[in-house]
């Protein structure tokens, strides 16, 4: 009952404030990344870059200034959402510091206790830009809309003003995505082979340059026939998904397959597929060659949209590539007739996330001595926020790099650090991007 009449009273008084449209200050969040970037292989946390946009009409008297992420997993069901749950619901406190704009230089500022407890604040009517990156040590899940379940991660601005109600940016939906160690996109490390034999007649093999693709990317193949006598060709590459539900109760999986290739050759010796430009057919003294690659193209149709795979408590998301090749051979039994074999090889596939082309384009790199973020040339890293109150705060400036001590803090995740000096800081190694000819940009 005391819960339900402080309820009441918090209410009462929010109802007595001032709407936050009369205030004369608007917020909004500008990001440098519209994707988190999570590699579960490595010791380095995760990061978002960005700034808050705070623009002032009048004099306003601000109490503080802080960033809101929040993570909600969501189970639909008969068109309404009948569980919700908050995968990380996480507030950053901006500290008191001078603001920049846009045609001024960026100051080096390093945070002390005086200045981190300089709020309330007088602003004058301007522009004013505050740079912020925060930190994940542990991983995100990755975000997913499929089966009726999504996962969605949204950052806010939110800004308490005295007589006011709070000023609320707009909900900026963030994406996670998960990349796979470097060493992933070494075809030779990760190929996939596998070895059938046709009614103990005919030995095929089937090989795949990774074991797993982005949406958008292409898939490289190469199919082995152990027979030069053969007088049609035709292929199907399908990407089986299978969907299941250990966290819902009573919810049945889901077997979709989609096909993403179908071709025939006629004549195996012209050595194309018809209009199929990306196989090539490649006839030698025992055996015929198909060498190419598959699109992985998405599609518009909800039911047809691939998806990432998904490993979460509600719902597991896994894929398969499964191959069917069909050929005509010679009977050596009677020249007049011919035999219709069909070969099939299935073998496990990681579908990723079309961004997974963009890391190590613009994510800084960390050390794995001090988890510090590498400055990428274009953003002040010096100017980062605090870890999530509450919090320790960092001891005055000196000759010394600034330290924190996380002991005792109240915090459900690991924090950040929260300052960096230049000398520490060196330049990002150069990483070449997986060699996709097409990647769509938006996420799936």
């Amino acid at each position: 009952m005391a819960s339900v009449q402080q309820d009441r009273k918090r209410s009462r008084f929010k109802s007595l404030l001032l709407p936050s449209s009369q205030s004369g200050l608007s917020t909004s969040i500008s990001l440098l990344e519209q994707a988190i970037f999570v590699n579960a292989s490595l010791s380095a946390p995760s990061v978002l870059r960005g700034c808050i946009n705070v623009d002032v009409s009048k004099n306003v008297q601000v109490r503080d200034l802080c960033i809101k992420f929040t993570g909600v997993n969501r189970v639909h069901k008969f068109g309404r959402f009948y569980d919700k749950e908050h995968v990380i619901d996480q507030s950053w406190l901006v500290p008191r510091l001078e603001a920049r704009n846009a045609s001024s230089q960026v100051h080096i500022i390093h945070l002390n206790q005086t200045d981190h407890g300089e709020w309330p604040t007088l602003l004058q009517p301007g522009h004013y830009l505050y740079d912020f990156e925060l930190t994940f040590n542990e991983p995100l899940p990755e975000t997913f809309n499929v089966g009726g379940c999504k996962l969605k991660y949204r950052i806010q601005a939110i800004a308490s003003l005295h007589g006011l109600r709070q000023q609320l940016s707009p909900n900026q939906e963030v994406i996670v995505v998960h990349c796979p160690h470097d060493e992933i996109y070494l075809h030779g490390a990760n190929q996939i082979s596998l070895s059938r034999i046709w009614n103990k007649q005919i030995m095929y093999n089937v090989e795949l340059a990774d074991k797993g693709a982005a949406i958008g990317g292409n898939i490289p193949i190469s199919i082995r026939i152990g027979s030069s006598q053969i007088m049609y060709l035709a292929l199907q590459v399908y990407l089986v998904q299978k969907i299941k539900f250990p966290g819902i109760p009573g919810r049945q999986p889901q077997l979709r397959r989609r096909l993403l290739l179908k071709s025939k050759c006629n004549d195996p010796s012209i050595g194309k597929f018809g209009e199929t430009l990306s196989l090539n057919v490649d006839g030698e003294s025992n055996s015929t060659l198909i060498a190419g690659s598959v699109p992985l193209l998405n599609e518009s149709s909800s039911q047809l949209r691939l998806h990432p795979d998904v490993n979460s408590v509600k719902i597991k998301v896994s894929h398969t590539i499964l191959f069917l090749i069909d050929i005509t051979i010679p009977n050596p039994q009677d020249n007049k007739r011919f035999t219709v074999c069909r070969l099939t090889a299935e073998a496990p596939f990681r579908v990723r996330s079309s961004q997974t082309h963009l890391y190590d384009l613009s994510v800084p790199r960390y050390s794995e001595t001090h988890n510090l973020a590498i400055d990428s040339g274009d953003f002040n890293s010096s100017r980062l926020l605090p870890p999530p109150f509450p919090c320790e705060t960092l001891s005055p400036q000196s000759s010394e790099t600034p330290t924190m001590d996380f002991e005792g803090v109240g915090c459900s995740r690991p924090v950040s650090t929260c300052s960096l000096w230049i000398d520490e800081l060196t330049p990002p190694p150069a990483y070449d991007p997986p060699a996709y000819d097409s990647i769509a940009v938006a996420a799936s």
